[in-house]
């Protein structure tokens, strides 16, 4: 299995990040009523992501994720001897 963890850690990073930017340019910026509705969909769908960022690693999801790996590693440990 790859290891996965610097990606998913960097795709979290991006996702917060976007999210932030967009919340900034609906604060500070004029945007044009066409592209509005755009904005405000790309930051309702980077706020759901954010939540699900969130729960990952603030959740169980991680911690469940850290105990599968040690099971594989057992695994493997045992079938080599």
């Amino acid at each position: 299995m790859k290891d996965t963890k610097g990606f998913k850690c960097y795709m979290a990073l991006l996702i917060t990040v976007g999210f932030l930017a967009c919340i900034v340019t609906l604060i500070y910026t004029e945007i044009k009523t066409g592209s509005r509705e755009a904005v405000l969909l790309l930051t309702g769908a980077l706020g759901a992501m954010v939540k699900d960022v969130f729960g990952f690693y603030f959740g169980s999801s991680e911690g469940s994720q850290h105990k599968t790996e040690l099971l594989q590693g057992a695994t493997n440990d045992s079938q080599t001897v």
